[in-house]
C-alpha cells in the first residue's frame, strides 16, 4: 500500500514535469523567442549563436558530451579553429544542412526551415560576426 507521503511526492513530480515541459524557454528553444522569418543579414552574435545554443551546445561545448569531438566549440565566434576560417564554418554549417547525415543527429531536435535558411544566408554573406554580443541583445 502506498503511503500518503509517496502519493504526494508523485503528484508534485508529475505536476512539475508537466509544468516544465510546457513552459516557453524550457527545452530546445532555450531562452530566445523563435523567429519565423529569416533575418535579412544574419550574423553570428545575433542569430547563429542562438541556433548553436539551441541545437549544438548540448554536445559541442567545453567539455563535450555524447562522444562529440572535443575540439569543436560552437558557442563563440573565433578567429581560430573550428569556426576561424571560412572553410571550417562552411564545413560545420554544411553538416547541419546535410539531410543524409545531419547534425544534430536524428535523435535530437532538427533545425527547422528558418534556421537552415539563416545558416545558409550567413555563409553566403561570408559568415559575419556582427556586433559584440552585449550590443547584439
Amino acid at each position: 500500500m502506498l503511503t500518503l507521503q509517496f502519493k504526494r511526492f508523485c503528484a508534485w513530480a508529475g505536476f512539475l514535469l508537466l509544468l516544465c515541459t510546457g513552459c516557453p524557454g524550457f527545452g530546445s528553444q532555450g531562452l530566445h523567442e523563435h523567429s519565423t522569418v529569416v533575418p535579412e543579414n544574419p550574423n553570428f552574435n545575433e542569430h547563429i549563436s542562438v541556433i548553436m545554443e539551441n541545437h549544438c551546445l548540448s554536445c559541442h561545448d567545453d567539455p563535450p558530451a555524447f562522444n562529440a569531438p572535443g575540439n569543436i566549440w560552437l558557442g563563440v565566434y573565433s578567429n581560430e579553429e573550428p569556426l576561424g576560417t571560412f572553410e571550417s564554418r562552411e564545413d560545420v554549417v554544411g553538416r547541419s544542412l546535410d539531410r543524409s547525415n545531419p547534425m544534430p543527429p536524428a535523435n535530437f531536435q532538427q533545425l527547422d526551415r528558418v534556421e537552415r535558411e539563416t545558416l545558409q544566408l550567413w555563409l553566403d554573406n561570408n559568415a559575419p560576426e556582427g556586433p559584440p554580443a552585449e550590443e547584439a541583445e
